[in-house]
């Protein structure tokens, strides 16, 4: 499902190795959430990568999420061509699978990043 071009077990080298990914589409484009499909040129493997922010009001710390989920080529043409109002759902709505997780939480002073298994959740936004 993924080559050393776009996967590594440890996520750090994941992560940075997801910046290399080659973006298909942005599906949504706004300043406190993102959905974008994208591809790794090596093996084609599709991956949906969101970022979430929420606004920290008092202390202007704005906690931040990123997803870069794996989907097969069924997943990745359904989501290409679903309304904009659907595409948060259908992400949560995917059956269960090990994705790539980075966040920066509000007291944080540089963000974490790790595999997560199961549900995919997309974070609150603004």
């Amino acid at each position: 499902m993924s080559c050393p071009s776009c996967h590594d077990t440890d996520p750090h080298h994941s992560w940075n190795r997801s910046r290399g990914l080659v973006t298909v589409a942005r599906l949504i484009a706004e300043s406190h959430f993102s959905v974008t499909l994208v591809r790794c040129p090596a093996c084609s493997q599709s991956y949906a990568s969101t970022f979430s922010e929420r606004i920290d009001w008092s202390d202007s710390n704005d906690p931040q999420d990123w997803l870069v989920i794996p989907l097969d080529a069924d997943e990745a043409q359904a989501l290409l061509v679903a309304p904009t109002h659907i595409i948060e759902m259908a992400l949560n709505a995917l059956p269960p699978r090990r994705y790539l997780l980075r966040w920066f939480a509000r007291e944080a002073t540089a963000p974490e990043v790790r595999w997560s298994e199961g549900e995919v959740w997309v974070a609150p936004h603004d």
